[in-house]
């Protein structure tokens, strides 16, 4: 069982710091460009990247809501059944906020926005919702690491 535990730890561990890369690259480097953008030049930093980066992590998604599943039922019995639960809720939270918040922004940037106050007006409600986002991926590598600092790893 602790070779399975360790498996999980670190696939979980490799997801979280897929999510929390990603995070930064986005509040750091994207971001901080959008007001800058203008309906000629919003699809290349943004468009085609949030496709890509749905298609891969979709099925991450899932892979982190059962590999968290998994790890609180191993670790039943001990405290550490905390931190992949507090991994679990994150995950929930952040798909979510996903589904609900921004995939109808990326279908309306997708379908094309033609005026230039539309434009910002929904890129600034895209950063909105992509930084709460973020704050829960936070949450999801702090829990993580948590588990691992609690194992003595």
């Amino acid at each position: 069982m602790d070779v399975l535990r360790l498996v999980d730890g670190v696939v979980l561990a490799t997801c979280a710091a897929a999510y929390l890369g990603t995070g930064v690259t986005l509040r750091w480097f994207l971001l901080p460009i959008s007001p800058l953008l203008t309906p000629a030049t919003y699809k290349t930093p943004f468009v085609e990247p949030i496709a890509r980066a749905t298609r891969a992590f979709t099925p991450m998604s899932g892979v982190m809501l059962v590999g968290a599943a998994g790890l609180i039922a191993l670790e039943l019995g001990t405290a550490r059944w905390i931190a992949p639960a507090v991994y679990l809720v994150a995950t929930i939270a952040a798909s979510l906020v996903t589904t609900r918040l921004i995939f109808p922004v990326n279908t309306q940037m997708r379908a094309g926005i033609s005026d230039p106050e539309e434009l910002q007006r929904i890129l600034t409600h895209w950063r909105h919702v992509n930084t709460i986002r973020f704050q829960v991926w936070m949450v999801e590598w702090v829990a993580i690491m948590a588990w691992w600092v609690a194992r003595g790893a």
